[in-house]
């Protein structure tokens, strides 16, 4: 008995050394990740690193490609803003986090549901449907799914670019519990898209149980289709944090982003969010891609595809500066007789040297007899908007304002025409008889000017 005691003794004695043998290398290995830690943050904080290789191209393709999907958002009129990592990125650094490898993009849901039943014809409409690939979900494994929208392009197997879509949802009110709930909800969400239910139907579904809406509310969370967790938190946010949308830079180009970055980034990934995290989850894809051939022929042809995209949306944005027009019998009065989006918005400002008998209006239609007037009509002493169809006017005047430089927005989306003047609703009319998608011409008189003209 005395043996066996003694055995057992010297064993623990054993085991004891052995833990802290253990405990001492733990200490040591700490210790040097800490250091590594400490070095990476300074590099980082205090050094201009800029990738190269693969993750450089990778970088460029993603950026021409959030360029596209920008345009593509402009032309029907949704807003997008710069979320996540990117968001982390330029409010940081003013460009990527180093090691990142796509793009991360906000969109309210209606906004992203009406984004989705468009891209695939905008994508087809420029030929990319051979590279750029569009996917609302993803299952990954028998009981696993990507359930946000990702935008990829891909050649031979290769992934050279992506973009996530992930949308925000309104909630109208929510309990104490309101995280437990979601994550319920998150759970039965991801159960029906794997068994099969569609995605629409169990988005309304989603809405109807948890409260939500589609129009703004004061509060709104993350999208369910996104992880939280590691990163990420489940947050109920203020919307007055993230509208309206302001500008930011990022990679030397100037993007939509929230209205207080700081607060939604910190909200995102805590308040320390300006050092490198602990731990970093990288993606495969640019260690993947070195393994692929015809890597860097490929990414100067995508550069150059996506350029010419872009450049050819730019050319049906219209975007002059100091714009003054003269004719010969002194009119001022240009012919532009171009072809504009269905749904567009048309932007100026009018500069007048009085209120009243000053004329400067834009024309949209086909001829005289069949168009739309937007601006002050007539001899200068109406203002408002004029629905013209064979030769027959609908007159909606509204009074003309007092300021002498007026920032005028006309608005034409789904038979609804909409006048801003300074930013307020000035009219609204709905009409399903007046659909002209042809800029034909601006006039002015001698005692105004029409500048920075934008149309889109």
């Amino acid at each position: 008995m005395d043996k066996d005691i003694k055995f057992l003794k010297e064993e623990i004695k054993k085991l004891n050394n052995q833990i802290n043998n253990l405990n001492k290398v733990q200490k040591k290995n700490e210790n040097t990740l800490d250091s590594h830690y400490t070095l990476l943050n300074t590099l980082y904080l205090n050094f201009n690193l800029k990738p190269k290789g693969v993750l450089k191209g990778t970088q460029d393709l993603c950026l021409s490609l959030l360029d596209f999907i920008s345009n593509v958002c402009m032309k029907y009129d949704l807003e997008w803003w710069l979320d996540y990592g990117n968001l982390l990125g330029a409010v940081r650094d003013k460009d990527y986090v180093p090691w990142d490898d796509d793009i991360d993009i906000g969109m309210t849901r209606k906004d992203c549901l009406k984004f989705l039943e468009v891209i695939d014809d905008e994508i087809k409409y420029y030929h990319l449907d051979d590279i750029l690939f569009v996917v609302p979900q993803k299952i990954i494994k028998e009981n696993s799914i990507i359930a946000f929208t990702q935008i990829s392009i891909k050649k031979d197997g290769g992934l050279y670019a992506g973009l996530d879509v992930f949308p925000i949802d309104f909630i109208r009110s929510y309990p104490e519990n309101v995280e437990k709930e979601f994550f319920n909800a998150k759970c039965e969400y991801h159960i029906n898209l794997l068994n099969g239910m569609d995605k629409k139907d169990v988005i309304n579904k989603y809405y109807d149980d948890y409260n939500l809406s589609y129009e703004y509310q004061d509060f709104f969370i993350p999208c369910i289709e996104t992880y939280w967790g590691n990163t990420r938190k489940f947050t109920v946010f203020d919307s007055e944090k993230l509208f309206p949308l302001k500008k930011i830079e990022f990679h030397g180009k100037i993007y939509p982003c929230p209205n207080n970055p700081h607060y939604i980034t910190s909200k995102n990934y805590g308040k320390d969010y300006k050092n490198i995290p602990r731990n970093v989850k990288l993606h495969r894809r640019v260690s993947d891609l070195k393994q692929k051939k015809n890597v860097n022929m490929n990414f100067k042809n995508f550069l150059k595809r996506f350029e010419e995209v872009n450049d050819e949306f730019s050319s049906k944005i219209l975007h002059s500066k100091n714009v003054v027009y003269f004719s010969k019998n002194q009119d001022r009065y240009l012919n532009i007789n171009q072809e504009i989006p269905k749904n567009h918005v048309i932007k100026f400002n009018f500069n007048r040297q009085s209120s009243k008998n000053c004329r400067g209006y834009i024309q949209i239609g086909t001829d005289w007899n069949n168009s739309i007037f937007i601006g002050q009509i007539g001899a200068g002493n109406t203002f408002g908007i004029w629905l013209r169809k064979n030769g027959i006017t609908d007159y909606h005047n509204t009074p003309i304002p007092s300021n002498s430089f007026l920032g005028i927005e006309y608005t034409y989306k789904d038979n609804t025409h909409t006048l801003k003047v300074d930013d307020e609703i000035v009219l609204q009319i709905t009409s399903k008889n007046y659909e002209y998608n042809n800029l034909l011409n601006i006039i002015v008189d001698n005692n105004s000017k029409i500048t920075d003209l934008v149309i889109y």
